[in-house]
This record gives C-alpha cells, structure tokens and sequence, in this order.
C-alpha cells in the first residue's frame, strides 16, 4: 500500500497522518452476525490489528491462599483491533468486553503454543469444543505484527447455542486466516 503521507516535523500531524495511513484499504463487511443480545454471534468478520501477549491466569481457579494454588499462567495472544469491516463485529467487542478473551478493541487469538503456534479452544455447536492450532507461519505474521504493520485477518464463529466456563486458552472464533494484504 503507498501512503499519501510524508515526513512533517510537527508531531500532532505525523501522528493523524500515520493513524489515517494504517487504516489501510476498507475491509469487506463479512458475514458476522449477532443472533441475541447475550452477545453471541456467528459468522466471518474482517478484522485489521497487531498483536499483544499478555501473561493471564488460568480462568476460575480458586486463588484462595488456605487452599493449593495450582492455578497456571499463559502468554495469551490478544489482537488489538485497528479497524473491521463490520460495524457488527464492533458492537460483539463491546457487548463481551471484560470477558476473559475479549478487551477493549481486541479479541483473544489463544496461548503461545510450542513451535511458534497459537493454539487455542473454541466451543461451537457443529464440533463441540476442541483444540485448534494456528500454522506456524500465519502465528509467525501474527506475532510479528505491529501498530505500524498490522496483520488483516478473518475471524470465523460458528454458532454456540449453549455455554460454559471457558477453559484456558480459549477463543471466541473457531477459524482463524490470513488475508491477502491490501
């Protein structure tokens, strides 16, 4: 992608340029949908970010200090969002915000996996809940990822008409895949 911006010695206006070029080409609006106001939804969204690794704490684990504390800790993969092509897949961040895989402006991808993978658990009703691996060379571009170079994606959730505690390394999106940059 060419940018339009050069370099101005005023740093307010390099950063509005530099935020303007990042957003890239618009990405396609997708299929994602949100079926319920429990903040649910299926479907293929388009999403534009970088990514942030974050040590987190295995999920509903007693930290109680009269009980045995084997709770572990994971490097956690987030995407920080720069923009989607849907203003559905916006109002989904919002609604799960605060949910252990969900922050502002971002999605957790799943744990920092051996061989430089990301694998992660997803629940859906069509393969009830198993464990997936992002190939390495997509987590590669993954992790490699920056605010200046951020990676294009597109995030499929199949359809979970139940639910439960999610397990560690859990993410909301059963598929995960590269698109072709812009």
């Amino acid at each position: 992608m060419r940018s339009r911006c050069f370099l101005l010695l005023v740093p307010f206006l390099l950063t509005a340029c530099t935020a303007s070029a990042l957003k890239g080409t618009p990405l396609p609006a997708g299929s994602f949908s949100l079926d319920s106001s429990d903040g649910g939804g299926t479907g293929t969204a388009y999403v534009r970010g970088y990514a942030v690794v974050n040590r987190v704490q295995e999920p509903f684990c007693s930290h109680d200090p009269e009980e045995t504390d084997d709770c572990q800790a994971f490097d956690y993969v987030f995407l920080r969002i720069i923009n989607t092509g849907s203003p559905v897949m916006d109002r989904f961040i919002t609604q799960n915000r605060g949910n252990a895989y969900v922050g502002k402006k971002s999605v957790g991808l799943g744990c920092m996996g051996e061989g430089g993978t990301i694998t992660y658990v997803n629940d859906s009703d069509a393969f009830g809940r198993k464990t997936y691996t992002i190939a390495p060379e997509l987590a590669r571009q993954i992790l490699r990822s920056t605010v200046r170079t951020p990676v294009t994606l597109a995030l499929t959730k199949e359809t979970l008409s139940g639910g439960t505690e999610g397990p560690p390394c859990y993410a909301h999106f059963t598929s995960v895949q590269a698109v072709a940059a812009q």
